[in-house]
């Protein structure tokens, strides 16, 4: 917060209508974007770790070298980072409703294989329903992604536009404010 009102702060000590409004402008909201891009993927490299994570877990779990609580802690892990994932994504202005719940179909599946005693041909009956989920999630992440991406291009094009219209009306601006150089001879030279 304490960054966005220095920004506008820095907007406001300079005359509107000025490159260098502009230019500040354009400068706080591209670092913006960056900063939310940014965030963005972070936030999906968190999560992509954590699907991996869940994923030796329930490996480990099926050789006996892990238990239900071990499951459940990368589980709950995920479902934090695919919440913190999908408010990035709102957070950038994209719809978020075709991600599901994740962690919810999950759930159901991974209640169901623990139930069952641990081994390979228990995670062997499930894994396919889970790696179906988590794929699905990528697939959709890759999307909302490159979405992203082009938002962030179409808005830095457009900024790019509104810099080079401003500075050709203020030029032209100042043009018309500033007597040419023959007006003011032809009112200094006396007529006979």
């Amino acid at each position: 917060n304490e960054r966005l009102k220095d920004n506008k702060q820095k907007q406001m000590s300079v005359a509107p209508g000025t490159d260098t409004a502009v230019s500040s402008r354009h400068s706080s909201s591209s670092s913006l974007s960056s900063r939310s891009m940014s965030s963005v993927e972070s936030s999906v490299t968190k999560l992509l770790m954590s699907t991996k994570h869940l994923l030796q877990r329930l490996t480990q779990w099926s050789k006996g070298q892990a238990n239900e609580k071990n499951i459940s802690d990368a589980y709950v892990q995920l479902g934090n980072d695919f919440k913190l994932v999908s408010k990035h994504f709102k957070h950038s202005g994209l719809d978020v409703a075709d991600l599901g719940d994740v962690p919810m179909s999950l759930r159901r599946v991974l209640e169901v294989a623990l139930r069952e005693s641990p081994s390979v041909e228990t995670l062997d009956r499930y894994l396919p329903r889970i790696r179906e989920i988590i794929v699905t999630l990528l697939d959709k992440l890759k999307v909302k992604q490159a979405l992203l991406k082009t938002m962030k291009q179409e808005k830095q094009l457009l900024q790019q536009q509104r810099i080079s219209t401003s500075s050709s009306t203020t030029s032209l601006a100042s043009e018309s404010s500033t007597p040419s150089v023959s007006r003011v001879s032809n009112s200094v030279t006396p007529t006979s």
